[in-house]
């Protein structure tokens, strides 16, 4: 009888044991903070319902605040909570965090990744705000990519590369459609405060309003090709960009552990640097090619 060799699995250690391990600690944090202020749990799902609420009743969604949390989404993103108006705040809470879970669940499934990226930290973050991106990353690669790119600008870029022009296309129609519903000249009227919000309450993770760093960013997204320069627009380039913005790259995340921690960590300017760190680890190989050609044209040239 042979036996059957086992050991410690070095290739996963050394590739995805660094990532699992930010994973799991930026969980441990998420959780304790959550201990500490209950109150703000899916606070968006609140956020949300209340300034679709406003906004039927004539009033001001982008006035609205749940816990000193202001609304700051533009026109559009009020279309979410419509079905849930007759069910109730309550519902809606409950119904985002559900949904996500479905969402978030069902982009593993699509891009072959291991139960372990539930932990992805975009993903906590946002679904502990209770936010509608994590049901949305499931519909951007779907057939309803278009509820996605009509309701979060910042899913467009995955949905292109995903799906391809086809739902943003729909997304456009449903969107001049729907113009003469939304509130958009109230909208256009509280801009001042919706910069305020966006200005106070994001962290501004992305290369934008840097030019230096827009330039090097842009030039590395075209090495990478379609699907990633597009997987990866958002949290590299994207003005006043979140954490769970990143739902919508997982794809492109899980490519690499230079860009799944680059994308993981809520530090200002991290993304786009793991963004051209990795367009330069891809270039490598051919960087060595280019030079190892060159200097066997050299000693060819020599002797």
């Amino acid at each position: 009888m042979t036996g059957r060799r086992t050991g410690m699995d070095w290739r996963f250690l050394l590739t995805q044991g660094p990532v699992l391990t930010v994973f799991v600690l930026h969980f441990a944090w998420r959780a304790s903070v959550f201990v500490d202020a209950p109150e703000l749990l899916f606070i968006d799902g609140r956020l949300y319902f209340q300034a679709t609420e406003a906004w039927l009743d004539g009033g001001n969604p982008w006035a609205v605040q749940a816990r000193g949390v202001p609304f700051a989404g533009p026109p559009p993103t009020l279309l979410l909570n419509l079905p849930l108006m007759p069910l109730g705040e309550d519902v809606a809470w409950a119904f985002w965090p559900i949904a996500g879970v479905v969402g978030i669940w069902s982009v593993l499934r699509r891009l072959n990744l291991p139960a372990w990226w539930l932990l992805f930290p975009p993903v906590i973050e946002g679904w502990v705000a209770g936010s509608p991106d994590m049901a949305l990353a499931g519909l951007a690669l779907g057939g309803a990519a278009w509820i996605a790119a009509l309701t979060k600008p910042y899913a467009v870029p995955a949905v292109l590369a995903e799906r391809g022009w086809k739902p943003v296309l729909i997304a456009g129609g449903a969107l001049i459609l729907t113009v003469p519903l939304l509130p958009w000249s109230v909208f256009l009227e509280s801009l001042p405060m919706v910069r305020d919000a966006l200005t106070r309450y994001t962290l501004h993770l992305s290369a934008w309003g840097n030019p230096l760093g827009m330039v090097a960013v842009s030039v590395a997204l075209v090495t990478l090709g379609r699907r990633m320069a597009l997987g990866l627009a958002v949290p590299a380039l994207w003005l006043n960009a979140q954490p769970h913005y990143a739902v919508f790259s997982m794809y492109a995340a899980s490519r690499s552990p230079i860009l799944a921690i680059g994308l993981s960590l809520p530090v200002q300017g991290l993304a786009p640097l793991s963004v051209i760190a990795y367009a330069l680890w891809m270039a490598l190989p051919g960087l060595q090619a280019a030079l190892a050609r060159g200097r066997r044209s050299r000693q060819g040239q020599r002797t």
